[in-house]
């Protein structure tokens, strides 16, 4: 049976992928999808915090590069489809809420303390563009819950202005309750670009029709009360082609979304004349003795669309607004329509190299030596499974050969900055050594999790528990790899001119391979204690209060380290080196 035609349910009981998250694999396949997350394992390593003293908080998500977080609440009923989630679950995010931006630091429970400072900081210092308040379960959608979530959503505002001291200009707080409806939306929206699938009629009017190959179109003026009604019918359905969806009108200078909305209140006899229109696309245009769209899905104007929702009824029908709607069949030109009518978006970061030489290289020899899929442009279906994308290896690329903080702050600027990219995606990387890197973090995603589970059960040493408290942290991932890089030399006990010359042996390299991840999880285990021994020094020595999250955030402290281990690893090599000698033995350079 294909894809299109299964439920979610359906695909999830085939699927070997999230069954190993027990319970909560219905939240975090939803997750994967609302948030764009293709490295499930990572995601989960870093995000995950359900237990006990996580007040409230099942998923605490941070990416800086995106600037984007999320504060998450997940339910599951032992009924599949239950007919509401419990409400008291949603407005438990206030308690949420109020831990993450209100409660002394010293108070916050060591499981959410290290999400909770950075987020904070992300926030002071204006690295935080978006946070959305999400309950996920797999029960119906309810009115009431709604609501809860938005009284969160406004407290959360309240939290923030206090404290910053500022209104956040920046940020836009998003809720959403994602349920069974919403987890199928999500689902079939992975392989399908239209979601409303209604037939839609306007009366007879003017209208101007253009046609190229493989597609046709229209072009007329429609009242902006049609959109309105469109919008609060279907909702966020209505972009299920778009790569953004309408993200609410906030009151700042500078929002669009507000800018819009104002316009449409004070003068909306201005409103075509002022707004660029919305664009959509349609599996079939019908103009004979009236206009007719068999299903709708807009692509540029979310923005509009979403300002015009907020507008009066009565305002909204004295407004009058461009309308362009596209029929095509023809899925690759699809998927060109909709990105080149995005031009603001962030997939500008990926696209940019989809057509770039050494990207279709990479992608060609992963598959044709050791039939791995290398995924290296953006597409509307999900990715292969265990494939490697081009936009999660970047960071680690960045990392590892000497650039941290572009790696964590600022992964879209890898591709979108043509010395970076060029640094990192250089002439001469090959698959070998990619397939390596990428080992080592699946590496440090299971032993973050080892830690965890002794954590969790009550088995952990002090060491253990410092080692966790550093891989809480959203910095120490690239940290690692930028250690590791400056340790080459210490762990192959030879010179190394050229780290892209460090390899993965073609032997071992298959989707199945395990014995590199092994090798360097004992690399890991012996490596970590000692950064932890440093970092932790640092705190005396240079004056840093938390150099578990300070020292990973700066390039000059964390160089600082490099030198301190390779000097102090160096001094016991005689004792530690076998623990390296799987990945020796693995590896060529």
């Amino acid at each position: 049976m294909a894809k299109s035609q299964l439920t979610f349910p359906d695909y999830l009981s085939q699927d070997t992928e999230f069954k190993k998250y027990g319970r909560n694999d219905v939240a975090i396949f939803a997750l994967s999808m609302y948030l764009g997350i293709d490295e499930v394992d990572e995601f989960v390593s870093s995000s995950l915090t359900e237990h006990p003293s996580d007040k409230d908080i099942d998923i605490f998500y941070i990416d800086l590069s995106k600037g984007r977080a999320a504060i998450v609440q997940m339910y599951i009923s032992n009924k599949f489809g239950n007919s509401a989630a419990p409400s008291k679950k949603a407005s438990d995010l206030n308690t949420a809420c109020a831990w993450t931006f209100s409660a002394d630091e010293t108070t916050i429970p060591n499981k959410i303390r290290p999400k909770a400072i950075e987020l904070r900081n992300a926030i002071i210092n204006d690295e935080i563009e978006r946070i959305d308040f999400l309950y996920v379960h797999n029960c119906k959608e309810s009115v009431n819950v709604e609501n809860e979530l938005k009284t969160v959503t406004d407290g959360a505002r309240d939290k923030i202005i206090a404290l910053t001291g500022r209104k956040p200009h920046k940020i836009q707080l998003v809720y959403k309750e994602i349920g069974i409806k919403a987890i199928e939306d999500l689902y079939r929206a992975t392989d399908k670009e239209i979601l409303v699938e209604d037939v839609l009629s306007l009366p007879k009017g003017d209208f101007i029709k253009e046609k190229g190959d493989d597609w046709q179109a229209i072009q007329l003026t429609i009242e902006g009360n049609w959109i309105r009604e469109l919008y609060l019918n279907n909702g966020d359905n209505l972009f299920s082609a778009n790569y953004r969806d309408y993200l609410g009108s906030f009151k700042r200078k500078g929002n669009i979304n507000y800018e819009i909305a104002k316009t449409a209140e004070k003068e909306p006899q201005s409103f075509w004349v002022y707004n660029n229109g919305i664009t959509a696309l349609t599996n079939k245009i019908i103009t004979n003795k009236k206009i007719q769209f068999h299903g709708l899905s807009i692509i540029n104007g979310a923005q509009t669309t979403g300002a015009l929702a907020e507008a009066s009824e009565e305002k909204a029908k004295s407004i009058k607004v461009s309308l362009r709607v596209v029929e095509c069949k023809n899925k690759e030109k699809v998927n060109k329509i909709i990105k080149y009518n995005n031009t603001q978006n962030e997939i500008k970061a990926f696209d940019k190299r989809s057509g770039d030489k050494t990207q279709k290289r990479l992608a060609k020899d992963f598959f044709e030596k050791y039939s791995i899929n290398y995924v290296h442009r953006r597409k509307q279906t999900r990715a292969p499974k265990n494939a490697i994308t081009a936009h999660s290896v970047a960071p680690i690329l960045c990392s590892f050969h000497g650039e941290p903080n572009i790696a964590h702050r600022h992964a879209t600027e890898i591709f979108l900055q043509d010395d970076i990219y060029k640094k990192v995606f250089n002439d001469i990387i090959k698959v070998e050594h990619i397939f390596l890197l990428k080992k080592l973090s699946t590496a440090i995603d299971e032993y973050k999790k080892y830690l965890n589970d002794r954590v969790k059960e009550g088995e952990a040493t002090e060491d253990d528990k410092d080692q966790q408290e550093l891989l809480k942290y959203s910095a120490s991932k690239t940290f690692i790899f930028y250690i590791i890089g400056r340790l080459a030399e210490v762990i192959l006990n030879r010179r190394v001119t050229n780290l892209y010359n460090w390899m993965a042996k073609t032997d071992l390299i298959s989707q199945d391979n395990t014995s590199i991840a092994k090798g360097w999880r004992e690399v890991i285990q012996t490596i970590l204690p000692h950064i932890v021994f440093v970092l932790k020094q640092k705190k005396d020595k240079d004056n840093i209060t938390n150099p578990f999250y300070e020292v990973p955030r700066s390039f000059e402290h964390s160089k600082k380290v490099g030198d301190e281990l390779k000097a102090l690893l160096s001094s016991l090599l005689p004792t530690i080196g076998k623990q390296f000698d799987n990945i020796r033995k693995r590896t060529i350079i």
